[in-house]
């Protein structure tokens, strides 16, 4: 598809594309943020869906547990069933069939799988567009929000229908680098969503916390996470590409938060997702409260409506890249402005910017004889 339309605007004579499918274009990662698979399950989204009442958290962990198993739900008795609905806060009456207590649970099971939505856009427009955003360069500390001048863009997808958890999963597996910490205002449904979609990768990333700073089934606490520090970091590269090991933090504990901070009555784990429960976090509250003024869930969620769908494409494409490079280059920039005689920046493996000292003929001749005197 971006073949295509770079081809169409250097060559305008030949046949514009009028329409495409945009549920299968893949999200947008440079390079270096992108993942050996990048996936977009727009088409996978039910619209017939509607949140439906119980503990989507604790469905989760009665499947984890293997006390749940929706593939035997069918052997199970009426009494399994009451006790099934009452650990997952499904109401139900006593003169419900069995066929009927089975929906309930499958329907909640369905409706944390395909994420909490938003509203539809009209069937005319797009779903608009979310952005996974980062201080960094190489998605250490992530959020959802509208484009910033001080955020570099990890990765960009189009929505066709309306916004939900799987919008967020997608951008997450995509990645290269799944980011130790990932801010959204929605930060249960995309854990509970993740554990449901890629239950082998989550339970290496958090196991049964469901991407909280501790259990959910305990009352909320402050956690520690030095490996979060915002410091210089040695990169170790050493480990597989594929491998669930960061290479900045170099653990695999991952965290779904959120930076509110009234719990939201709806989602009984929303506090123990709250950015607030980790004090190395304290310095991007500063960031977030910069986009309490952009009114960013307006934005996200608003429908677009376009002409040309060329255009459109690789207009929002290259407007990521400018961003971003922009950003990179004042960086640079500034960087460079601090640097001392004999130090110039550099990039590592990760494409992170640094410093390094330049040595001379002369200290290398001198290192030379030193190390021969001391073989001597």
């Amino acid at each position: 598809m971006e073949t295509e339309v770079i081809e169409q605007v250097a060559f305008p004579a030949s046949i514009p594309i009028t329409k495409f499918d945009a549920s299968v274009i893949a999200p947008f990662f440079p390079p270096l943020m992108r993942g050996a698979v990048v996936v977009n399950t727009e088409k996978d989204k039910n619209l017939d869906v509607q949140p439906v009442p119980g503990n989507g958290g604790a469905l989760v962990r009665l499947l984890q547990e293997g006390t749940c198993k929706l593939e035997e739900i069918g052997s199970y008795s009426e009494e399994e069933l009451h006790c099934l609905l009452r650990q997952c806060g499904i109401p139900f009456r006593a003169e419900d069939s069995r066929d009927q207590l089975c929906f309930s649970l499958l329907a909640l099971y369905e409706s944390v799988q395909n994420g909490a939505r938003a509203r539809q856009p009209p069937p005319h427009l797009t779903g608009g567009k979310i952005y996974k955003m980062c201080p960094h360069q190489i998605g250490f500390f992530t959020l959802c929000c509208t484009p910033s001048p001080h955020q570099v863009v990890c990765g960009s997808k189009y929505l066709v229908r309306g916004e939900s958890a799987l919008d967020h999963v997608d951008l997450l597996v995509s990645s290269r680098h799944w980011p130790p910490v990932y801010v959204v205002d929605m930060a249960t449904p995309v854990a509970l969503c993740a554990d449901l979609c890629y239950p082998e990768l989550t339970n290496q990333m958090w196991g049964r916390n469901q991407g909280c700073f501790s259990s959910p089934t305990e009352p909320p606490v402050s956690v520690s996470c030095p490996e979060l520090l915002d410091q210089h970091y040695t990169v170790d590269m050493t480990e597989a590409e594929h491998s669930v090991q960061h290479p900045v933090t170099k653990t695999a504990t991952r965290r779904i938060v959120h930076a509110g901070t009234q719990p939201s009555p709806g989602d009984p784990s929303a506090g123990h997702h709250s950015l607030a429960l980790c004090p190395e976090l304290a310095p991007y509250a500063a960031i977030l409260s910069s986009f309490a003024d952009s009114k960013p869930n307006s934005v996200r969620q608003r429908p677009i409506a376009f002409d040309n769908a060329t255009h459109y494409y690789l207009y929002n494409r290259l407007m990521d890249f400018l961003t971003s490079r922009e950003i990179v280059n004042r960086q640079i920039h500034d960087i460079v402005q601090s640097c001392q005689p004999g130090e110039v920046v550099i990039r590592d493996t990760l494409y992170r910017l640094g410093v390094a000292q330049i040595k001379t003929e002369t200290e290398e001749d001198a290192e030379e004889e030193e190390v021969a005197t001391a073989a001597e």
